[in-house]
């Protein structure tokens, strides 16, 4: 018996040592025409092999091939290489550890393409067989022992003593994004020796912007190092990471290490990130619509907490603007969940006007697209209002969370905004901005506005109360140097649809109260506009006596489809009662609002003439206009507006007034009412 079973094993041995002696001798062309055609039954895919070598009586036992192409029809991806060394560890093998010496991929080519429904044309290289003939089927359900295993996670990485890529051009055509992508990449590491560190290089360009990428970190070793253990702790297995990656002008450092690799936990990484041209680059890359973006950097610390990656205690800069503080995020997730706690010292405005779809200064430090939408904003009419898509329906689809924003100083050519602090909260499709405090024109305003996308649009609700707005200040931010003061107050509420600035105010529907009971106005400003020239002639001769007392001033706006209607406006002086009337539209940017003048005093060159005011918002003309159709008489005013002012008492401080037949009546509601 015994002799038989050693004869059977002498006759196996011997039958194995003339197969590999044959596969030794065999040419090199007949080993690669049998690997086509095995290689093209099995994947059912046109493989062809210039030259195949084999080293079979060996330690490292492998093939060596030459000149591989695998190609699907003219419209599918292709692969094409030039060298492949692939060998088998064999005295790891004898021990009972499968593991490979050594990968090597020199100089190939891999053209790919992505249609414009985001389909790749590679997705041949990854179905089964689907040759009736030749075994199972692609759309084959797999069996519970297939389901079993695919729901242990994922398996630990193959041993590879040295894997070597160099020379490897990837092409894509990505014709969803409309833009193609050329790289060159080279790749060594090693999952056995912690001697060799792991290394990626690429270099290329997507639509002649230059992309470039040098990568690298310890050993992949130490994914398959076991953490040391004791009866009293657990050493976790770190790893050193460095990353220098540029695409175009933007500019990305990251460098540190994970102090637990096998879990990616407990990270102790700084990243720096610069972008000379803001988000130009990247939209070029992505072909996503990204806000136009004056130059930004930012540096911080990356940590981890669970599952949440934290960059903390960052600074940046954006424009001439700086912004530090914290930043979470959950990609464990979805949507991803993102809380911030963001401040700034200085915010200049003009740095977040492309956020708004809107274009900044361009004399500060805009980009070259900043710069190409200005342009294009001065030959489309010199319309405002930015009609840019705010694209805010990607947003509310990806991140769920809360960011709050703290401002100290507001820099702004347009507005006189001083500072603000306002909480924005993202929930499913529903986002809520809460404004704490906003410190305008030497007053506060405070309320909140809530937006809901509905599929590409957005419906919301704005509420403000506005509180002791400085009429100097408020003059002066329209280019009016005047000695006028006082403080208004009042509320605004508007309902809006739209997804972008110029679409939401061409929607407005609501309306707004101001009121101001007290104060003095620029005497001259006010004889101007009741066309007296003798008394105007007088101020200009003698300017110390340059102002003239408010007894009230009060605003009624109400606004239907971004048509803002003038309901009643009053405003009333020692010297003049002035009466306006007219409409803003907001879709079309034009005004029609006539001014007209009641001087209490007596002059033989005083008008009573009414003033126009209309054209465009970029094109305002001021000119003589018609008495007013309807001359409220100061009762019926009153009688109007008491019951609205009423809902503001808490936001505004009333004056005297008493002397005023205008406001008489509402000095003595307000007082009745407080």
């Amino acid at each position: 018996m015994i002799k038989v079973v050693l004869q059977t094993v002498l006759v196996v041995v011997l039958l194995i040592l003339l197969t590999l002696t044959a596969l030794a001798l065999a040419p090199s062309s007949w080993l690669a025409n049998r690997a086509e055609d095995l290689a093209s039954y099995f994947l059912d895919i046109d493989v062809t092999i210039s030259k195949l070598d084999m080293a079979v009586f060996s330690a490292t036992p492998g093939f060596h091939l030459r000149d591989l192409s695998v190609a699907g029809n003219a419209d599918e991806a292709s692969i094409e290489l030039q060298t492949i060394d692939v060998a088998i560890d064999l005295r790891a093998l004898i021990t009972g550890t499968f593991q490979l010496d050594i990968i090597r991929l020199h100089d190939g080519q891999l053209s790919a393409r992505i249609d414009q429904s985001g389909q790749g044309n590679w997705q041949y290289l990854l179905k089964r067989n689907t040759n009736p003939d030749k075994g199972s089927h692609a759309d084959e359900p797999s069996s519970d022992n297939e389901d079993s295993k695919a729901g242990q996670g994922i398996p630990a990485i193959p041993r590879i003593k040295l894997v070597d890529i160099q020379g490897i051009n990837l092409q894509l055509d990505d014709r969803m994004r409309d833009n193609v992508v050329e790289l060159n990449v080279q790749a060594r590491g090693s999952t056995v020796l912690k001697d060799i560190a792991t290394t990626l290089m690429a270099s290329g360009d997507v639509d002649g912007v230059e992309l470039a990428l040098d990568a690298g970190m310890s050993s992949l070793a130490v994914l398959n190092s076991k953490s040391s253990k004791s009866n009293y702790e657990t050493r976790s297995v770190a790893a050193d990471i460095a990353i220098n990656a540029s695409l175009g002008s933007t500019a990305l450092v990251v460098e540190g290490a994970i102090n637990d690799i096998q879990t990616f936990q407990d990270p102790d990484i700084i990243v720096d990130l610069r972008a000379a041209q803001g988000l130009d680059d990247v939209q070029k890359l992505t072909m996503i619509p990204l806000p136009l973006l004056p130059p930004f950097a930012v540096s911080g610390d990356v940590l981890r907490e669970g599952d949440e990656w934290i960059l903390r205690r960052f600074s940046s800069s954006l424009g001439d603007s700086d912004i530090g503080g914290d930043i979470r995020i959950n990609p464990a997730v979805s949507p991803l969940r993102l809380y911030a706690n963001l401040a700034s010292e200085m915010l200049d405005l003009d740095d977040l006007a492309g956020l708004l779809g809107a274009s900044p200064d361009t004399e500060e430090t805009p980009t070259e697209s900043q710069l190409e939408a200005s342009e294009d904003a001065e030959t489309q009419g010199g319309r405002l209002l930015p009609d840019t898509m705010l694209g805010l329906k990607p947003l509310t689809e990806i991140f769920d969370g809360a960011l709050e924003y703290r401002a100290a100083n507001v820099s702004s050519s347009l507005l006189p905004l001083e500072a603000f602090d306002v909480r924005i909260e993202i929930n499913g499709q529903t986002a809520e901005m809460m404004i704490n405090q906003l410190a305008f024109a030497g007053g506060t305003v405070n309320g909140g506005l809530s937006l809901t996308m509905v599929e590409e649009t957005g419906k919301g609700e704005m509420n403000l109360q506005v509180k002791q707005i400085d009429l100097r200040t408020l003059l002066a931010s329209a280019g009016l140097d005047t000695r006028s003061v006082g403080e208004l107050g009042g509320e605004v509420k508007l309902w809006f649809t739209g997804n972008s600035v110029a679409q939401i105010a061409a929607s407005a529907d609501g309306g707004a109260y101001l009121l101001m009971n007290g104060g003095e106005l620029d005497a001259l400003l006010v004889e101007l506009l009741g066309i007296d020239l003798t008394e105007s002639l007088s101020l200009f001769m003698t300017p110390g006596s340059s102002t003239t007392s408010i007894n009230c001033a009060f605003v009624d706006l109400q606004s239907r489809s971004g048509v803002v209607d003038i309901a009643t406006m009053v405003l009333d002086t020692d010297d003049t009662v002035l009466l306006a009337d007219g409409s803003v539209d907001l879709g079309a940017e034009t005004l029609a609002v006539k001014v007209e003048p009641h001087p209490k005093d007596v002059s033989i060159l005083a008008s009573q003439t009414s003033v126009s005011i209309g054209g465009s918002f970029s094109d305002i003309s001021i000119l003589p206009g018609a008495a007013l159709v309807s001359r409220a008489a100061a009762a019926a005013v009153l009688a109007t507006i008491i019951s609205p002012v009423a809902a503001i008492i808490p936001f505004i401080d009333a004056g005297s007034g008493t002397g005023s037949s205008y406001c008489s009546g509402m000095v003595t509601a307000l007082d009745d009412a407080q």
